[in-house]
């Protein structure tokens, strides 16, 4: 009986761990879902926007967002390289393709 009982818990252990290394691995599809079908995260969003767009506020805030999106992109050294390696990485990872693989992003770097 004791044998019987440890190989079940083994076993639920086992699919427990399966189910959380196939969640870990499919987190970039349903993390952003999750967050995007939140109720919350929905009203929040739909209030950001009506405030930005039909506000007096609506012009400093989209000054802040793309002087920090330029700043990103454009002007930093380590962020931009680090987002562009990890694009590009994400890019060979999605199509992996032989064309991929050689890639010369010391462009965007």
């Amino acid at each position: 009986d004791e044998y019987i009982l440890l190989q079940k818990n083994m076993l639920d252990i086992c699919i427990f761990i399966s189910l959380l290394l196939l969640a870990l691995v499919t987190s970039f599809i349903w993390i952003p879902i999750v967050i995007l079908t939140s109720p919350v995260w929905g009203i929040t969003l739909l209030a950001f926007f009506l405030v930005v767009r039909y506000t007096r506020l609506g012009g400093p805030i989209k000054s802040v967002i793309f002087g920090i999106y330029n700043w990103v992109l454009y002007k930093s050294e380590r962020p931009r390289s680090y987002l562009w390696r990890r694009f590009y990485d994400f890019l060979a990872w999605m199509f992996p393709q032989e064309e991929w693989k050689t890639m010369n992003y010391g462009y965007a770097v």
